[in-house]
């Protein structure tokens, strides 16, 4: 036990510890999507399912979307794009 707190403030530093390497992990992914309204899976290395991503860069006006119920699972992420040809770098949460 650190000098001055109590087990239970100990308990409680790293239970806040721990929600924030969860919150803030993430995957930094390159997607190539060839088909426009097509389905595709891209690997990711978060060893868990993903609950959402943000664009970070893209080569031309497009929007990158998901009409599964499920993102992904502990290795992919299926996202579709309305746009044919376009590359996008994603953090995937």
């Amino acid at each position: 036990m650190t000098q001055g707190k109590t087990r239970e403030q100990e308990t409680a530093m790293e239970s806040i510890r721990d929600l924030y390497r969860r919150v803030n992990n993430y995957a930094s992914v390159t997607a190539v999507f060839s088909a426009a309204n097509t389905q595709k899976e891209f690997t990711h290395t978060l060893g868990r399912p993903p609950i959402g991503w943000e664009v970070l860069r893209k080569d031309k006006a497009a929007t990158i979307y998901s009409d599964s119920s499920v993102l992904g699972t502990q290795s992919v992420i299926r996202l579709k794009s309305d746009v044919a040809s376009v590359t996008v770098t994603l953090r995937v949460k």
